[in-house]
């Protein structure tokens, strides 16, 4: 089953890559030493403080969020409803929203009539960037999570073993979403040993597997040394900005060796 804060999952990456592709950009037009250990600075402080343990939740209303599209989370729901989804509440993730790596956001959280796909919907701000992005999530019996998105841009970011990720383009069908989702549910679950759905339905049970999520997570990114891989700065950096991304993954080693 999936989970409505898991969105919040794709959120944090989302935030993270934005926010290390603009301090990427801005090492790469200054290039001086001093701006490479900054961004590398920078970019530390924000792995720490997304990927230091369970995030803290909370129900919220989306009144209480008047700078984001509205009209948008209508516009989901109204689909998503049409796809015999139900409502189930409105979430924030307390700990991505203190970090102030973007701007405050709340996720939607809907639930399939069978309880097996958690749709996940949210308006996201982050270095100037405005995206919406929709998550299907489902959570298996065996401590691991399908995950199928919108969010491209955390693409470059790598997932622990537990979370199996697949980024779809935006614009699409909602419907033709869920049934790709379904498909991989369907593949991981009849698989040789593979594990049962897991049914959910209350923003609890949501919160309590997203926060397994956040500890997977956790544990995956401290079995690095630096909070984040060479290969993930530099697919973040692209072609472009390739050297910028090498010398501050340069930095951000030196910084671990110095403890």
């Amino acid at each position: 089953m999936a989970t409505p804060t898991r969105a919040r999952m794709t959120l944090y990456l989302l935030a993270g890559a934005a926010t290390l592709l603009l301090v990427l950009a801005v090492a790469s037009r200054l290039a001086r030493r001093r701006r490479v250990r900054a961004a590398a600075t920078s970019i530390r402080s924000t792995m720490q403080a997304l990927y230091s343990g369970p995030h803290s939740y909370r129900e919220v209303s989306l009144r209480d969020f008047p700078g984001l599209d509205h009209a948008f989370y209508e516009e989901k729901t109204g689909e998503f409803a049409a796809l015999d989804f139900a409502f189930l509440g409105d979430l924030e993730d307390v700990t991505v929203n203190q970090a102030q790596v973007g701007e405050p956001t709340a996720v939607r959280a809907m639930l399939s009539d069978d309880r097996q796909v958690l749709a996940c919907f949210y308006h996201a701000e982050v270095a100037g960037q405005s995206a919406r992005i929709v998550d299907l999530e489902t959570v298996l019996a065996d401590g691991t999570f399908v995950v199928t998105s919108t969010a491209r841009a955390a693409a470059p970011l790598s997932m622990p073993p537990e979370v199996d990720c697949e980024f779809h383009p935006g614009g699409g069908s909602l419907g033709a979403l869920v049934q790709a989702h379904r498909r991989r549910v369907r593949a991981r679950a009849t698989a040789p040993g593979g594990a049962a759905v897991v049914e959910i339905g209350s923003l609890a049970e949501v919160i309590e597997h997203q926060r397994s999520m956040d500890m997977a997570k956790t544990r995956f990114r401290k079995g690095q040394t630096t909070l984040m891989s060479r290969e993930e700065l530099q697919r973040l950096g692209g072609p472009e900005r390739f050297q910028t991304a090498t010398d501050v993954a340069d930095e951000m080693e030196r910084d671990a060796r110095r403890g």
